[in-house]
Formats: structure tokens, sequence, C-alpha cells
């Protein structure tokens, strides 16, 4: 069995990174022999694993039983205004590692655990032709469904099925996570433990220049008066830096420490240790909260990934689009008290996704007669 698995690694995204090994990890408990190979519309080596950059041509040449593309908001088409200005203008349709191969014969193909994206603007419907080439298609959110089911609010395309995002068995990669904690401590001369600390991150996109001084103020506030330790991370090299420095600003302060260009696994230790999360990346928001922690998310665009995620959760306390109300959200989840009903959550949104997963491979296998 050849498993080739899609996804936009290349841009160095935290969870568009993780998604590759976790269904690697997860797709090898039903086909431990199988053959995986990684596709992304640059390419090249990340976390010391070789991404082959998509053509149909590359593609053909590996010949594979199922193409799969696992997790990430990459159900679009926004090819100039999305793709581009994480690319660069060095691909000319990324979007192609998620459309091109849909038509092709003789071959499992599916979408699962994916994101379908809506901006405020024209979009380029995802057309029905398209969805039928799919063997099997699973989102992980009722907004995404809605989008690919062109928005209308009654009707129901039964072939879209519904899967909880892939970063909830984030954690399951992350076997030691302590240990790698004070790997980092010794590494960096920070001493952290675990819930001694918050994560907190942003990346351009994500928040106004008027606001950035303002919150470094804020976590600067709120370090002194709890006296937990913040790591701030980037954890996505594809999008411009900031305007601001913050390694420069936050230095000054002994309980701050910022870092870039952290490895993956580091990085998910990181958060699942951490006292709680707060930022604009929803993976590592959902790594956070699931090893049972709260975290909270704010971002200029209330996108329909963060909706989904914690309106499904019955949490959206935790989601904010306002910058202003960002100390208030620090002191929310600095006292959060749901962490019963969180760990509930967490432990039926796991084992819907293996349930999904077990669905898939076996579809998989019905497929090719096995």
């Amino acid at each position: 069995m050849k498993i080739a698995l899609m996804s936009v690694a290349d841009i160095r995204n935290y969870g568009d990174v993780f998604f590759d090994f976790i269904a690697r990890q997860e797709m090898q408990k039903y086909f431990p022999d199988a053959e995986f190979r990684f596709f992304t519309p640059m390419g090249g080596v990340i976390e010391n694993e070789e991404f082959y950059c998509y053509t149909k041509k590359a593609l053909s040449q590996f010949n594979p039983d199922a193409i799969l593309c696992i997790g990430g908001e990459v159900i679009h088409k926004y090819n100039d205004v999305v793709w581009q200005d994480m690319y660069h203008g060095k691909v000319a349709k990324p979007s192609d590692v998620v459309f091109d191969w849909v038509r092709m014969p003789n071959v499992y193909k599916a979408w699962f655990s994916v994101g379908a994206l809506d901006l405020a603007m024209p979009m380029e419907q995802i057309s029905d032709e398209e969805l039928g080439g799919l063997n099997y298609i699973g989102v992980r959110g009722i907004l995404s469904k809605k989008i690919l089911e062109h928005k209308d609010m009654l009707f129901r395309n039964s072939k879209i099925d519904m899967v909880p995002d892939i970063g909830w068995i984030f954690p399951r990669y992350c076997k030691n996570p302590k240990r790698i904690l004070k790997q980092i401590s010794k590494k960096y001369c920070f001493k952290l433990k675990p819930n001694s600390y918050f994560v907190f991150n942003v990346n351009w996109t994500s928040i106004p220049k008027d606001k950035i001084f303002f919150v470094l103020d804020e976590i600067f506030k709120f370090q002194r008066l709890t006296g937990l330790k913040v790591v701030i991370l980037s954890v996505i090299s594809s999008y411009k830096k900031l305007d601001v420095d913050i390694s420069l600003y936050m230095n000054e302060n002994e309980n701050i420490l910022v870092l870039d260009d952290v490895p993956l696994l580091d990085t998910c230790a990181l958060l699942m240790e951490a006292r709680f999360f707060i930022g604009s990346s929803l993976h590592c928001a959902i790594t956070t909260l699931a090893f049972g922690k709260p975290a909270g998310l704010i971002h200029n665009t209330m996108l329909t990934k963060f909706q989904d995620l914690f309106n499904h959760m019955m949490m959206p306390e935790l989601l904010s689009n306002e910058w202003d109300s960002f100390p208030n959200l620090l002191l929310y989840l600095y006292n959060f008290k749901k962490h019963k009903l969180l760990k509930k959550y967490v432990g039926f949104m796991t084992a819907t996704f293996d349930e999904k997963m077990r669905f898939l491979c076996a579809d998989i296998k019905k497929f090719w007669g096995l």
C-alpha cells in the first residue's frame, strides 16, 4: 500500500507540519507495511523528513493507492489572496495540491479533518464535480460543511462528514513533555516547570500595529501580578515578521522567554505543560486544550475555523477579535474553572476522531478489496 499525504507543511506552520506526522502515525496502526510520502507545493526537508514538491508527474511516479489531504483550512482556491501571501509568489497555484488530483482515476481520494475557508469577497465555488471525485470528505466544523454546501442553510450533502480536528490528538505524538521541558530549560537557561508559565503568540495578520505595545504592556503587568513566566512563540515562518521586534522589547524582563524556529516536539511540549495558551494560532490552542488546559484565541478576523472550534466546545468566551479584551481574557484563562468539562470534551473528540480514522482506513481497504 502506498499512501500520499497532502499538506502545506512547507509554510512551516506548526499545525500544518504536525498533520502529516500524526496522520502517518495513526494510519500505520491499520497499514503497518504501507509506504507514505509527503507532498507540499514547494517541498523540502522539514523536521528531518523529505517533503516532495507536488506535481502530477511526481505524484504519478509515486503511484499511490490512496491520496489524502489531512488537516488544515486548505479547502479553498484563494491563490492570489491567501496562498501567495504565504508562499511569496514562489508557487503559481498552491491550491493544486488540494484540487489537482481529485479527478485521478483508480486511486482512493479523501479530504479528512479539513476546513473550508470563506472570506468577505466573491469566491470560486468548489464544484459538485470536484466533491464527487472524492471517496470520502470529512470536515472539522459545521461552518466548513455549510461552505461546501454552498451556504445553503436548508440543504444537507450527506457525503460531507464531520471529523474532529486532528489537533485533538497532537499530544499522542509527544510522549514525554516534562522531559522535553527540562531540556528546553537547560538549553535556554530559563527555568520552566509545568503550569509555571503561559504561552503567547501572534503574527502580523492577527494584531493591529497600534495594539502591539498595549498587549506587551498587559503581559508585563500580568506577569508581575501572577508571577507566571511567559513564553512567546513564533510558530509560522511564512508570514512577514511583526513591525515590532518583540525579543528586543521583552528581553528586558528575565521572566519572559522569546523563541523562534522551535522544533515541532519542543513547541508541543511547551504548549502541553503551560498553565494556559493565549494567542492567534489555532493549533497551538488545540494542543493546550487537548492536554486538558485552557486556551484562548484572539485574532483580528473571526475566521470560521475559530468559531467552529469554540462554539462546538460551548465555550465561545475563549474567543475574541477585540484586542482591548486581551486583559480580561488573560484573567479568565488564569482563573479557568471548567477543567472537568474540558477533559470530558477532549475524551469525546479523541474517541470520535479514532472512530472516523477507523472508518477511513476500512474504506480504503474496501476500495482495494483488502
